[in-house]
């Protein structure tokens, strides 16, 4: 080819040379073929690919070079052919053919070469120079570098399209790009359903585009499985594991299957909840509340009825500061109000039911009257005491609810002793929590070992809820089926909350359950919590299947335990809700 190219370089000024080219130049696809031959297989056996890519760019520059100077050679008048191509090229105004554009990367060439072919390429009712049009208007960046220099006119458009094909259909570099992108791909750290199918996309778009090109990719299946496998957190590799039986080789279609249910799991447990809010007249909102709410006097985080700003008010000033803030007007907290305030104090002034800092003067302007700022003016939430120093750093958010109650989503199961023995815990699935927890009492029964650790758990505003006691590691099951074990690492609290339900619900004959094996048949008993499992767990520990309930019915959700019932259910007793999680302060507990 380098003779060739230094006859081509001549053949203008020299007419014996320009004989010996034009001789020679049908020798100069042969050429091309036998090049392409012998680098495909040097590359196959090296791991030099700088040094190969050179000599393939001196080549390729070599080859386009000689092809123009041909082509110019055997035109007529190639100036003036050169100058209408080109002034022809300026007046054509093309039809609106929407192209991707092309850039360089090798995963996008195929699907764009053949939409390029298809929409252009093949098309005989576009001219060679609409052709070259189109091409340049679908290319960008490196790949635009390969053809920019040469000359717009008709008889470049083969040149440029071929030396496109020379560049990027090159079968080894591809493959390659491919098994980099699987081997390559981001490792997942949690459990998210977003990455999850990122991470699945990757795998199988490349592992089908390597199939595409020929390569046995049914045979890698081992391979690929523990290529996958590698990339999942440990949890999800457990539930996977927990399926198919260790001693047994599960096959590549079998974990993505699994990846791929387990994604619509993910979407489904956090994804927005498409059922109609229950409004109910009588009832607020239950939360997880800390004492650092913000005074609506001062902006800083504490109590109102504590705020020394507050405090120098007159009554008739912080009464209206309590209207202005949407304030009870019997316990000074936000969320509800005085008729429906579950506090039994009354004011130790005159007894009325309203709170002592807001008791006007009988006999005087209630704007004159001095601030009370003694120990009887700050009375507690509950209308009996005042809060003491020991109070819990995370507080029971309690409402009144005159006409319905809620069911968290509680199921029976067993836990495993240190023998062995199964023993039946009460368990509530909790898809917001980040860890999973144990009872202090729960711990004993089962005579788990104890492990130290430092573990930090957090309410709302990112307010430390208490003092952890270590942790430790358990096994559960379905009641009385020891194929369904599920190992679990909990921490250990004194208790987790109070008893739920928080009174007892009448049952009734629910149509929309009617028939189905229930998680908790004793879902309508108050009773105690031996374990929290969170959204690490969570979701292997759903199936498919859901069943909504209308006004003042649970909804109904499948699970390895049974049918977990969850949601408000119209009762006709008032009564009190508690938040999910009650905790001690940290002093407390270290003062034990």
């Amino acid at each position: 080819m380098r003779e060739i190219y230094d006859l081509a370089r001549k053949a203008s000024s020299e007419p014996t040379i320009l004989e010996g080219f034009l001789a020679r130049y049908p020798s100069v696809a042969r050429i091309a073929e036998d090049f392409e031959n012998a680098h495909l297989k040097v590359i196959q056996e090296t791991t030099e690919f700088d040094a190969e890519d050179a000599i393939r760019a001196d080549f390729d520059k070599m080859h386009y070079a000689v092809k123009g100077r041909y082509h110019a050679l055997t035109d007529t008048t190639p100036g003036t052919a050169q100058a209408q191509s080109a002034s022809h090229a300026s007046a054509i105004k093309l039809p609106k053919i929407t192209l991707p554009q092309f850039s360089g990367d090798l995963t996008l060439w195929p699907s764009f070469i053949a939409l390029f072919n298809t929409s252009i390429h093949d098309n005989r009712q576009i001219s060679s120079i609409e052709k070259y049009q189109y091409l340049l208007a679908s290319l960008k960046g490196e790949a635009l570098n390969v053809i920019k220099n040469l000359p717009l006119a008709a008889e470049y458009y083969t040149i440029a399209y071929d030396a496109l094909l020379d560049r990027y259909r090159n079968r080894r570099r591809l493959a390659d790009h491919h098994l980099k992108s699987i081997r390559e791909a981001k490792p997942l750290k949690i459990e998210s359903a977003d990455a999850l199918h990122k991470l699945l996309d990757t795998f199988t778009e490349n592992t089908r585009a390597l199939n595409l090109m020929k390569f046995p990719t049914d045979s890698w299946d081992f391979l690929l499985l523990n290529f996958l496998l590698e990339k999942l957190p440990r949890s999800l590799r457990e539930k996977f594991e927990s399926v198919h039986r260790a001693e047994e080789i599960p096959r590549y279609a079998q974990l993505i299957k699994f990846l791929s249910e387990h994604c619509k799991v993910l979407e489904a447990i956090s994804g927005p909840s498409t059922m109609p809010f229950k409004s109910q007249s009588s009832a607020s909102a239950s939360s997880l509340a800390t004492r650092t709410a913000e005074c609506p006097a001062c902006k800083e985080q504490h109590l109102v009825f504590k705020c020394p700003r507050f405090l120098k008010l007159s009554p008739r000033e912080r009464h209206s500061t309590a209207k202005t803030a949407n304030l009870c007007f019997n316990c000074l907290r936000a969320g509800h109000g005085a008729n429906n305030c579950t506090s039994t104090g009354t004011c130790r002034s005159c007894q009325a039911r309203h709170h002592t800092l807001l008791h006007f003067g009988r006999n005087s302007d209630p704007a004159d009257t001095p601030a009370d700022t003694g120990a009887s003016s700050e009375s507690a939430v509950d209308g009996s005491s005042s809060p003491q120093n020991n109070e819990p750093l995370v507080t029971m958010a309690s409402v009144a609810k005159s006409s319905s109650t809620v069911l968290l989503s509680t199921v029976q199961a067993e836990a495993l002793d240190v023998h062995g023995n199964p023993f039946p815990v009460r368990i509530l699935l909790d898809s917001a929590s980040q860890l999973n927890f144990i009872s202090e009492n729960c711990m004993k029964k089962g005579g788990f070992k104890r492990t130290k650790c430092r573990t930090v758990v957090l309410a709302v505003s990112n307010t430390k809820a208490a003092a952890t006691r270590g942790s430790t590691s358990l096994v559960i099951q379905v009641q009385g089926n020891g194929n369904t074990r599920v190992p679990i690492e909990a921490t250990i609290l004194p208790r987790i909350s109070a008893q739920l339900p928080s009174r007892q619900v009448e049952q009734r004959a629910w149509k929309h359950i009617e028939g189905l094996k229930l998680a908790d048949p004793q879902y309508h008993r108050p009773g105690p919590v031996d374990l929290l499992i969170g959204a690490d767990i969570f979701a292997s520990l759903i199936r498919d299947g859901r069943r909504l309930g209308r006004k003042g019915e649970p909804d109904a959700f499948n699970s390895i335990f049974g049918w977990v019932l969850v949601g408000s259910v119209s009762t006709q007793a008032s009564r009190s809700t508690h938040s999910f999680l009650t905790l001690d302060s940290l002093d407390a507990s270290l003062s034990r």
